[in-house]
Parts: C-alpha cells; structure tokens; sequence
C-alpha cells in the first residue's frame, strides 16, 4: 500500500521529534531533581521514574529512527525493568500499609505518589515488550500505537470535562503531561511501524530540523514552565493557608486557656478556693461556670480536680444534664494527665472511642492561700472551636485537621458548592504542628474547587497543544514547500531530459543517420550528467565507415581525437568494456596503472575520471561503447546510471534498427531461396528499365521462364530436393545472362530476365541467349544420389527502340506470360515471341470463362439434337450437341468454351447439366418414338470414381433404362487412364448402355485398345469425310477404318455428311449409319419432336 509524500514526512518527523524530546526533557528532569533539591515542585509534576523512563523510550525511539537494533533492544529491557519496579512498588503499597501502619507516615505512601503512577508502569511495560519486536512486524507496532494513542486522547477528555479523575497522577498538570506523553509514544509507535532495521531513511532538511524540533521542545518547555509556576503558585497559597490555620488554632486554644485561668484568679481572689468544698462546687462557682459555659459554647463541659481536699473522685460540674459529659470526663484514657496527687497536661487529646471526635481537655491549676489545690478542667469542641471563632479566608483550599489519623476538623471555604464535599482533592499542603501544650496534630491542604485547579493546566494543554501543532505545521509547510521546491527541479531536470530523450527516440524512429544519433545522445549525457566529454563509439562491424564510427560531445573543447582508440592503441578502457561486455568504472585515473598511454593522454586533456558502459543488444551483443570522461574524480549516482541505461538502449535500438532495415531491404528485394531479386524488385526495375530504355532510344527483352514437368518433380522428391532445382535453376541461369542481365525469381518454378537490347545489336543476340538458356536447363540437375533432367518453355516480348511504352510497363511482363504459355502449347522445350493479337485473345479468353460461369447460373446453355440415319434411310439415333445462347454475343461454338471449360474444370457442372437434361428428354422422346440418343463423355467427368454410380441414379430417377443412352468418348479419354477406363466401360455395358468411340482416327493413339475396349460403334470424324472425295487418301483411310471395324464386328458412324455425293460414296462402302446437315440439322428439342413426326420413318434400335 502506497503512502503519500505528507503522511510519510509526517512519520519522520513525529518520530524523530519525540524521540529527541523525550531524551531531552527526560534528562533535564532527571538533572533538577538530582542536583537542585529546591526543585521538589519539579517531582511533583513528574517523579523521578517516570523522567527515568521518558528518557528510555526517548533513546529506544532513537534506535528505531537511526536503525540501530542494539539500541532499540537495550532501551526495551531497561523499560521493562523500570516498569516491573514502580508496579510492583504500586502493588506492595497496600500490603505494606496492612503489615506496618506506621508506613503511613512516610511521605509516598502518605502522598500517594506509588499509586498514582500505576499508568505509567504499564505503559513502560508495554514500550519496552514492543521495543524488543522489529519495527517490520509492522500490525504489532500498529496495534500498540494506536491502543495509547486512543488511551491518551482518553485520559485527555476525561481530563477536561472531569477534572478529578486524575487518578494516574498526583496532580492535574502532571495527568495532562503523561496523557500528552501517551499520545506521543503511541503517535511514535505508529509513525515506526514498518521500518526495517538496517535501512536508512531519508533524513530531513536542516531548517525542518531547526524550526520544528525548536517549536515542539519550546512548546514542551513552556508547558512544563508554566505547569510547575501554577503547581509553585498553589502549593504556596496552600502552604500560607495552612500556616495561617495553626496560629490561628493556637491564638484560639491560649485564649481561651486565659479566659479559664482568669476564671479560677476570680475564685481565688474571693477566696472561694480556700475552704472546702462539698459535694458540689459553692454556688458562686456554679454561678460563674454557668455564666462561662453560657459565653464560650465551644466549651462543653467543666470539671475540679480537688487532691488536696482529699477527693478521690473528680468533681464534676457540666452545662446541663447530659449524663454521657460525666462518663467522658472519668473516663480511665486520661489516666496519663494524672500522677498522684498532680495533674500533668495542660491540654491534651481525648480519644474518641464512641464520642464525638475531637475534644480536648484543657487544664487550669487552682491555688489557694496555702498552695496548689487542683485543677480546673474544661472540654473543649474542637470543631465548635473552630467553627465559631475561626474567620479563615481559605478559597479555594479545604484544610484539615488532623490528630493521629483521626480527622476532627474540616475548613471548607462557603464558595466551594457541596458537590465538591465527595471530590477528593489535590493534597498542597502538609504539616505536623504542636499545640502550647506540646500536643502534635497535623493540618493538610487540598484545593477544594476541581474545576478550578484544572482550568489553568487545561488552558496551558492547550495552549501546548496549539504551540506543538503549530510548530509541526510550520516544520511540514517547510519540508513539504522546500521537497515541493526539489521536486520541481527534478522535474524540470526530468522535463528536459525526457525531451531529449524524446528527441533521440524520435531520431530513431524516423531513422535518421547513425551519427546522427550517436551526437545526440553524447550531447544529452553530457548536459545530464555533467561530463566534459562523452564519446559514442560502435564496433567497426556494424557499420559501413572508417574503423570506429565517432559520436562526440564536449564542454570544454577539448580534441576528441585525443581518446579516441586509434590502432595502435589496444589497451585502452574502450576496447575492454567491448571486450568484456561490461561497464568499466575507473574513479581516478591517477590510480590506475593498466592503460599507460591512455591515462597520460587523459590527464595531459584534464580528465580525472573515465567511466565507460557498453551498448548491448537485447540478445547480449555488443554493438560499441559510452565513454564519459570527467574532470572530477568519482563515480556515477543512481540517477546519473539512469539516464546511461536510459540512453544506451536506444543508441542500441538505432544500431539494430539500421541493421534490421538492411536485412528488410534485402528481405524485401530478394528471394530467399535462390537469392535472386524478388517479383517487388522485378516490378520497380521493369518500371525503372523501361524508362530508361525510352529515354535512351533503346531496346529492353523480357523473357518469361517456366520449368517444364516441374511439379511431378517437386510431388515425388520432395519439396528439400525440388528446392535445391530451383536453386541451381537460379545459378545457371545467371551463369548464361550477362552480369547487365536483371534475373529475378518471379515465385515458384518461374523466372524473369530483363535484357538490354543496345542500340545497334539487333535482335538475334537476345535469341541466342534464349537457347543457350534452354540448353543449360536440359542438363540434368545432380540431387545427392539422384539426376533430374527438365526443360523450360520461354516466353519474350520486346520494346523496341523508339517504340511507346505500354502506359503501365508491367503490362511487358503479362506479354511475355502469354508467350510462354504458346510456347507450352507448342510441345515446351522452346520460346515463342509475343505477337499482336496474343494478348486480345487471351483477354477473351479470361472474359469467356467469367461469362461461363454466368451462363451456368443463368441457365443460358441449351441442348440441340442431330438425327442419325442408318443404311435403310431410317432415323435409329439421336446425338446431343451443347448450344450457348450468350446475351451479349450470340451463339459461341462449342469448339470454344468446351476446351475453355474443360481447362478451367468448370465442364463437371456443365456435364451434370447435360447428363440431367437429355435424361429428362428422353424419357419424353421414348414415349413415341423409342430412339437411342447419344451424349458426349467429358474425360474429366467420366474419369471420376463417382461417375458410374452418378449416371446410374440419373437414369433411375427418369425411368430410363440404360440402352437409351449411348456413350461417346473421344480416344483421348481411352488412353488417358486405360485400366480405369476399360474397367468402367465394362460396367456400364453390363449395365446396357451403348459405348461409341467419337472423333475416331484424330487422338494420338494406338489401335490396340479396340480389342480389349468394350466398345460397340466407331464415328468417324468429319475431317476425313469432309475431303473423302477429292482426296484418295481420305478415302482409302475411309474404307480400311470401315473395313476394320466390320472385322471387329464394330458399327461405324460417319460424322458431317452435307452432300449427297458423300452419303452414296459411304454407301457404297458399307459405312452403317449417316449424321450431317444432309439428312438434318441439329434442332431443339420441340423441334425434333416435330422433325420426327413429320418424317415418320423411324426404327428402333441403336448405333450398335
């Protein structure tokens, strides 16, 4: 979890600020109640426990803040020690007092002080138990700090709205100090928690120091100040109040011992005292004790001693009747004021037991003539006494009058309200007193207003409080202003420094020279890092310059050729971070001895300090160096090594983009297997190569390569032995071109050269290029263990000189492609010249396959049907023939798009349509006239394995049965695949369906498939009819292909019969049956139908 620049700051300095007040002013308290014992008003605020173990925690806070474990740990044992002391001291208070009731007398068990402070053991337990932790254990240290800090802020509001209970101090000024203590140590605690031991802290700046520790010592200083003047002040009030009560007790019992004595002068004077009394006093006496009992109400009774008139017994005269005055006055407890016949206390203290407490026996002797006779004794109220002669001005102490530990007066000044009669004061004042008599009882002095007594320490908190916060807020305003005032110096310095770094990114984005960028980051180091000098310097390698390419920065001009690494120097820092690939840090060259020359060099230059880093790739390989060269002695800071790994990468970048620009070039020109320019490059060089030619009035060939047999090649060896033809096909054919000869890999097994035709040369070198060229590529191709032999067919075209361009040159290049393709037509292993019309007709050609395509969608074929007639001038057949009705450009002979479709394999589709509809037609034409109907065979439709189970569901979903179809395949469908072909024949004449061998005598063929074929007629094509008459060849090849196929028990079909001429010279050669515009024309469907209905001669049967 991240904590702000405030709350951290705010750490430091809580912890730093109590743990050095806590020293201090545990120390000086410790001092003043050590050497000054007039200082007991210092105690009385803090005892000496409590400074002892103020200071402690003060030290343990220091070991936290200055990362010193020792300190931290011994601070802690010492805290528990004092604690375990003063609790057990506190805790041993009252067993002490119930074994030894004298131990009330001594002053801490009388003042209180080992109860009181009770707290402060505790929280010294505490402290020293968390101080023995690490800071790390960070919800520990939490934990503790913030149960004080909330018991702290506790006792400070029970302070304020209730002032006496104060019960962890002796006073009111010292509950609120140790409250405010609590809340430090715990504000501390809190502040510390998390730190790790050994790890600096940043420190903070010296004017923060002075001006908040300053403020936060003075504030402390003026709290205990001002505590101590007020606990002075009232323990001074208090101690006059009581001085004042005990001679005001005094005057009090001497007078009216006078009045007592004057009493008994009367009697004597009279001579009352020299006869004896009776029983009972003389009247006069009774009369004169009556009227003094009357006067002094304080008085409670009067009594005669009389041993020299033999009494054995008191006598006793009281005021009133009260019997319970007699029995007090003989009571055996003032046995010890009487020795034989003399009575020995002037005035003394009666026990209480069930009386009222507080009355004294006062004693007067009595003389008379002769001598001492007895004594007078009077009883005295001590709190009637008091109350009815004592004119005290006390407010706003309450005093107490002790004797023994029984209280017999309480003066409590009429201001105080009777609320505060149940509040137990603070004790001020305290003294031990004797009476004329020698009688000792003790007077004691609280402040009897509670609210009062904490007003003063309540408004001197505060006013610490206010003093303290003020003093922090100034102390964080400084910091916070002069860490904001750093920040935004670093950040302009980070400002600049990513601008330029910006700057240098952006150069190598926009790939701007290497030195270029080189001078632009020395630049930068320069000004970052404050270097005199820093050179770039990269390997010889990788770049296309002298041995070390030089990127140089300078402040103070020095020559930089001065450190350079020129040959003759090896040993340099330079070359051994190269080397190495490591950062060589060199601090002060005056101490470094393994580059002599160099270190001369650079201190003749001035520079004390070399620091040298290399430039890496990410793969670890280094491409040059950083060298800085200072004029200080010393080493990078963290910062200064950012900026080096800030900019190293991107000098690395700009080397590697220079070099991966270089490999995509080439990547993008050339090909990589045969490393011949690529079709990209052939482009922009035709382009360029043309326009050059123009400019110059010069010719420019453009020959068009391709591998004959190429892919069977590449199908059966492999595509590893097919590569490595295609790679020796690169290197001859740049072994036969001239080195002004462009040869390029167009892509796959097709070449391209661009020959120069000079001016003046003619044509006939570039022919004799082409041959050599063939020639070369007919020598076999060695492949391991293997020899390959291929050919290629080549295709050129030429601009001439002089001639127009063709507005976009690589037209040329589609020239040559048509070129080469004639020549494949041609039988390959030749080259054929781009001529005029080439490319019309290959433009129709594409158009005618685009518009194939449409008419199958659009249902533009339709199917035509030619009668064949038999010898007998019968109609036993009909043949399908395809018709295309295009829209735009009439009716396109089939001789025209079925080698198109067939090439383009869009004749399957357009099969399947053919075979569908003539199925549907014959279904129709059988239902009058049963009439064979013949459909040509497509090689790519009848050579799929699917094609017999196809046909079958055909006629099966017509009803047809399979002698109303008859079969016509041209011999190159035979020979093409023969097993397969023989084996499906075979099936579909088991089936029923009639085979007829279409075109017969114009296929590259053999005659011996006829006797293994199951074929069952021969048509003869209309080429050798056509002729027949005019030529006896025709017609001898005529007769002997009918004789041969009447031995074979074949029928024959001859195709384009017009003439009649024609019809009777077959005739008269036996041929079986006729087709040709003679007997009809091919017609629609409808219009056979009415062809056959209105010639009405017609057979069954079939064509064989």
């Amino acid at each position: 979890m991240s904590i702000s620049l405030p709350s951290r700051l705010l750490a430091r300095v809580i912890l730093r600020w109590v743990a050095v007040t806590s020293v201090v002013m545990g120390l000086v308290l410790l001092v003043l109640s050590t050497l000054w014992a007039d200082v007991g008003w210092a105690l009385q605020l803090i005892p000496l426990s409590g400074a002892l173990g103020a200071t402690v925690i003060g030290l343990a806070l220091v070991g936290v803040w200055l990362h010193r474990p020792w300190l931290r740990l011994s601070s802690g044992l010492a805290l528990i020690l004092i604690g375990a002391l003063s609790l057990l001291s506190w805790a041993a208070a009252d067993w002490l007092l119930g074994i030894w009731p004298a131990l009330a007398a001594l002053e801490p068990v009388r003042t209180g002080s080992l109860r009181q402070y009770w707290l402060a053991a505790v929280l010294f337990l505490t402290f020293g138990l968390t101080f023995l932790v690490s800071p790390q254990r960070r919800r520990l240290w939490l934990g503790v700090g913030i149960a004080w800090l909330l018991t702290g802020i506790a006792l400070m509001l029970v302070h304020v709205f209730s002032p006496v209970a104060h019960w962890w101090a002796s006073n009111a000024s010292g509950a609120s100090l140790i409250s405010l203590f609590i809340v430090f140590g715990g504000s501390a605690l809190i502040a510390s928690a998390g730190q790790e031991d050994g790890v600096e802290t940043k420190g903070l700046r010296r004017a923060t120091w002075w001006v908040g520790l300053g403020g936060f010592m003075l504030g402390c200083m003026i709290w205990y100040a001002l505590s101590a003047q007020h606990q002075r002040d009232l323990t001074a009030g208090a101690a006059t109040v009581g001085h004042n009560m005990e001679t005001a007790i005094n005057q009090l019992l001497r007078s009216h011992y006078v009045s007592m004595s004057r009493m008994v002068a009367s009697w004597s004077g009279r001579g009352l005292l020299d006869e004896p009394w009776g029983e009972t006093a003389p009247a006069s006496v009774q009369a004169d004790a009556d009227q003094f009992l009357t006067d002094l109400r304080s008085f409670a009774g009067l009594g005669f001693w009389l041993p020299a008139q033999s009494r054995s017994e008191m006598l006793v005269y009281r005021h009133g009747d009260d019997a319970q005055w007699a029995e007090w006055l003989q009571q055996p407890a003032l046995g010890h004021c009487r020795t034989g016949q003399q009575w020995r206390c002037n005035l003394a203290f009666v026990p209480a037991k069930e009386q009222k407490p507080g009355l004294l026996l006062m004693a007067v002797p009595m003389h008379d003539s002769r001598g001492p006779i007895g004594m007078l004794l009077g009883m005295v109220d001590f709190d009637t006494l008091m109350t009815n002669h004592l004119h005290l001005e006390a407010y706003p102490y309450v005093l107490t009058v002790q004797q023994g530990t029984e209280e017999i007066y309480q003066h409590r000044p009429a201001q105080l309200s009777a609320s505060e009669e149940s509040r137990a004061g603070e004790l001020l004042y305290y003294r031990e007193a004797a009476l004329f008599d020698q009688q000792v009882f003790s007077i004691t002095v609280h402040h009897g207003d509670s609210m009062e007594a904490a007003r003063l320490p309540n408004l001197i908190l505060l006013a610490t409080l206010v003093s303290l916060l003020l003093s922090t807020v100034i102390a964080l305003t400084l910091e916070l202003a002069a860490t904001n005032a750093s920040r935004s110096r670093a950040l302009s310095r980070s400002i600049m420094r990513q601008r330029q770094l910006r700057r240098i990114e952006d150069m190598v984005a926009r790939e701007q020279p290497l030195a270029d960028i080189g001078r632009a980051a020395a630049d930068h180091l320069v000004r970052q890092l404050e270097a005199s000098q820093c050179l770039v310097v990269m390997k010889p390698s990788l770049v296309n310059s002298d041995p070390f390419e030089m990127a140089v920065a300078t402040l103070d001009g020095v020559d930089p050729e001065v450190l350079l690494p020129d040959p003759d120097l090896y040993h340099t820092p330079l070359r051994q971070a190269l080397h190495t690939a490591q950062p060589l840090l060199v601090p002060d060259l005056e101490d470094e001895s393994r580059w002599p020359e160099f270190n001369r060099r650079a201190l003749r230059a001035g520079y004390r300090a070399a620091l040298v880093f290399p430039v890496l790739t990410t793969g670890r390989e280094v491409l040059g160096v950083l060298a800085l060269f200072r004029i200080q002695p010393g080493v990078l800071t963290g910062e200064e090594q950012g900026d080096i790994d800030d900019v190293s990468p991107l000098i690395g970048l700009a080397v590697e983009q220079e070099r991966s620009k270089s490999a995509l070039v080439y990547a993008s020109r050339y090909d990589v297997l045969t490393e011949l320019p690529n079709r990209g490059y052939l482009q922009q060089r035709l382009i360029q190569w043309v326009q050059q030619a123009t400019e110059r009035a010069e010719g420019l060939a453009v020959l068009f390569i391709d591998l004959d047999g190429f892919k069977p090649v590449n199908d059966s060896l492999g595509h590893t032995m097919g590569d490595q033809v295609l790679r020796q096909v690169g290197q001859r054919l740049q072994q036969v071109f001239p080195s002004d000869t462009f040869v390029s890999r167009l892509g796959g097994d097709e070449f391209v050269a661009l020959v120069p035709e000079y001016a003046g040369a003619g044509t006939a070198g570039t022919d004799h290029l082409i041959v050599q060229a063939l020639e070369i590529l007919a020598r076999p191709f060695v492949l391991a263990d293997l020899q390959v032999s291929l050919t290629a067919s080549v295709g050129a075209t030429r601009l001439y000189p002089g001639q127009t361009p063709p507005d976009d040159p690589l037209l040329l290049l589609q020239q040559a492609d048509l070129a080469m393709y004639k020549a494949k037509r041609g039988g390959r292993n030749h080259f054929e010249w781009y001529l005029e019309g080439d490319q019309s007709r290959q433009h129709r050609k594409v158009q005618l396959r685009h518009d194939l395509q449409q008419a199958l969608i659009d249902g533009e074929f339709r199917l035509h049907y030619q009668p064949i007639i038999s010898h007998t001038d019968a109609v036993i057949a009909v043949e399908a023939l395809l018709r295309w009705q295009h829209p735009e450009q009439g009716m396109i002979s089939p001789s025209e798009f079925i080698p198109l479709a067939e090439e383009t394999g869009q004749i399957i589709p357009l099969s399947n349509w053919v075979l569908d509809q003539v199925c549907r037609d014959a279904r129709v034409l059988r239902q009058q006239w049963p009439l064979q109907v013949a459909v040509n065979l497509s090689p790519l439709q009848f050579l799929r394995p699917q094609f017999r189970q196809q046909l079958m569901e055909v006629v099966a979903h017509y009803e047809l049965p399979p002698q109303a179809l008859n079969l016509e395949l041209t011999e190159h469908t035979l020979v093409e695949d023969p097993e397969q072909a023989a084996t499906t024949l075979r099936e579909l004449q088991s089936a029923g369906f009639g085979i007829s061998i279409d075109d017969f005598g114009t296929g590259f063929s053999s005659l011996s498939y006829l006797k293994w074929l199951p074929v069952s007629a021969l048509k003869i094509d209309r080429s050798f009819i056509r002729d027949m008459q005019n030529s006896p060849r025709e017609l001898a090849l005529v007769r002997a292909i009918i004789d041969m196929a009447h031995e074979l028990d074949l029928t024959v079909v001859a195709e384009g019969v017009e003439r009649r001429e024609q019809a009777q010279a077959l005739q008269s050669l036996g041929c079986d049956c006729q087709q040709g515009y003679y007997y009809a024309r091919p017609k629609d469907f409808t219009a056979l139908l009415v062809w056959l209905q209105s010639r009405g001669h017609w057979r069954t049967g079939s064509m064989g």
